[in-house]
C-alpha cells in the first residue's frame, strides 16, 4: 500500500511541477512578445 501511494503522489508531484513549468513558459513567452512589439514592458 504504502510503494502505491507514494508512487501515486510522485506523479502527481512531477504532473503538477510540470504544469507549473509550462506556466510559467507561457507566460515568459506573452512577457517576451509583449517586450518586442512595445519598447514599455507595462
Amino acid at each position: 500500500m504504502r510503494k502505491l501511494t507514494t508512487k501515486g503522489f510522485y506523479e502527481s508531484f512531477m504532473v503538477g511541477a510540470t504544469k507549473k513549468a509550462g506556466l510559467i513558459l507561457m507566460i515568459k513567452k506573452r512577457l517576451r512578445l509583449r517586450a518586442k512589439r512595445t519598447p514599455n514592458p507595462f
